[in-house]
């Protein structure tokens, strides 16, 4: 008899429930498609957004020169060699740069000292992302307002980390043609031979100007590493002119006054002359990062031609889906108050008692009591 009693009672339910639907049928469907068709409205309002993407590969050759294996340690690691090319990346795309950007093309319209503009600015560095795309390759996106205005940001994204990762190399390879020049000018002494041509030698200021130099193709005097390159080449060159009226004198070192066997020293001589000429050819290749071999544009930014925010077809469903929420909410609640008026009818009839405003009829004893009474 239970089971029986339940199923009725489910079929009852399941009666009430299809009841509930086909009278809020309209309420089912016009409340979804009345959301979806606001959150596509709001979706053509909001300013657009474009995301410019571009595709680098710094190759493991930048850690060692070919040439100089010997020289420039190796480093096997892959995991290690991945990490030092995110550090070369988050050097080259330091926030001064960033805020340099963003001012070039006009992103900014509060100025940096407010709190709107410190908040625009964190905002806008948030916008230009890199990520590991594979195995020494990274992929760059840059988002912006005006697709045009993207891609040309994402061209000085990349210039910029071609650029550094060019003057790191440059720098490096100046410190080791340093070296080995010092050491072939004292091999030279103890071996009394004539010092060999050994090429120009690249001044310090030398380094920094032709960094700088670099840098001018691309960007303008208001490039904040340009501006700290300006101020390094002012300071050199109050230190060589103080310095000008004391030339260094190299030591002669005190083997050339004894006996000594010429031979490996006349290897090293030898094999170091090779190395700085070697040094000397690179470093005239390397002159720009378009040039080199280790850095490479995989997919040079590109031109958005669709938004990429706000996508009025995501609104859309988001609307759709919101409403169709909000409608089973509605019938649930609607299923739920029929489901304890049920109830409650079960229980009158099961404790035979009347329902408020719904008294059982007279008899007609009753009846005549009433009327004579009155």
């Amino acid at each position: 008899m239970q089971n029986g009693s339940d199923n009725s009672s489910a079929t009852v339910d399941m009666k009430q429930i299809l009841r509930i639907v086909w009278k809020q049928l309209y309420l089912i469907v016009g409340l979804p498609m009345l959301f979806g068709m606001v959150a596509f409205l709001i979706a053509g309002e909001i300013p657009p957004k474009y995301k410019s993407l571009a595709t680098v590969a710094i190759q493991a050759n930048y850690f060692q020169n070919p040439l100089l294996g010997d020289l420039v340690v190796q480093v096997a690691d892959s995991t290690e060699l991945q990490s030092q090319r995110l550090a070369l990346i988050k050097k080259a795309l330091r926030p001064e740069f960033l805020e340099f950007l963003g001012d070039t093309y006009q992103q900014f319209k509060f100025p940096r000292e407010t709190r709107l503009g410190a908040t625009e600015r964190e905002e806008f560095i948030k916008r230009i992302v890199f990520f590991p795309a594979g195995p020494g390759t990274f992929q760059i996106s840059v988002i912006a307002g005006d697709p045009q205005v993207a891609k040309l940001m994402n061209e000085d994204v990349v210039a910029q980390i071609g650029n550094t990762l060019v003057t790191d190399r440059y720098q490096n390879l100046s410190n080791i043609q340093a070296a080995v020049r010092s050491q072939l000018v004292q091999l030279s002494k103890t071996l009394e031979v004539p010092v060999p041509n050994l090429g120009q030698e690249l001044t310090q200021s030398q380094v920094i100007e032709r960094e700088i130099a670099n840098l001018s193709r691309r960007f303008t005097e208001a490039h904040p590493r340009i501006q700290e390159l300006r101020r390094q080449l002012t300071e050199v060159g109050k230190r060589v002119g103080s310095s000008a009226s004391a030339p260094e004198v190299l030591p002669v070192p005190s083997l050339a006054r004894l006996p000594f066997n010429r031979r490996p020293l006349e290897e090293v001589y030898a094999e170091l002359a090779k190395k700085l000429n070697y040094l000397n050819v690179v470093i005239s290749m390397e002159s720009e990062w378009t040039n080199v071999e280790y850095f490479n544009v995989i997919e040079s930014p590109s031109f958005p031609l669709h938004k990429f925010f706000p996508q009025k077809r995501i609104f859309f469903a988001g609307g759709v889906g919101f409403g169709g929420v909000l409608s089973l909410v509605w019938i649930v609640f609607l299923a739920a108050k029929a489901r304890r008026a049920s109830v409650v009818s079960e229980l009158s009839d099961a404790l035979g008692l009347a329902l408020l405003g719904h008294l059982p009829p007279l008899s007609a004893r009753e009846q005549t009591i009433i009327r004579r009474a009155v």
